[in-house]
């Protein structure tokens, strides 16, 4: 979701991909082998409720919590982000702006 959510967006590209070419880039398997695909668990949802109590995040950070609760549940613990906030504030990641 979180894909699709960057790469339509307008203020971050001068040309963004329509909703529907984002989806059909998304699906699973059809993406490069380089690509580990990392999807919610138990544990995640139950860290992103954690981190949303313990950081106080609104509801527009809902998506980031638990996106950053999936990665971090599945090993990931450097972070590459244009918005490195989403992450550095939860203090479990090593984020680098591009």
């Amino acid at each position: 979701m979180e894909f699709i959510h960057v790469v339509t967006d307008q203020r971050r590209f001068s040309a963004p991909l329509s909703i529907e070419h984002a989806v059909e880039r998304s699906k699973p398997g059809g993406n490069a082998q380089e690509v580990s695909h990392a999807f919610p668990t138990e544990e995640s949802v139950v860290l992103s409720l954690r981190w949303i109590r313990e950081h106080r995040l609104g509801r527009m950070r809902l998506l980031d919590a638990q996106l950053a609760a999936t990665y971090h549940c599945h090993g990931v613990r450097s972070i590459l982000s244009s918005n490195a906030r989403d992450f550095a504030s939860l203090g479990c990641f090593d984020v680098t702006t591009p």
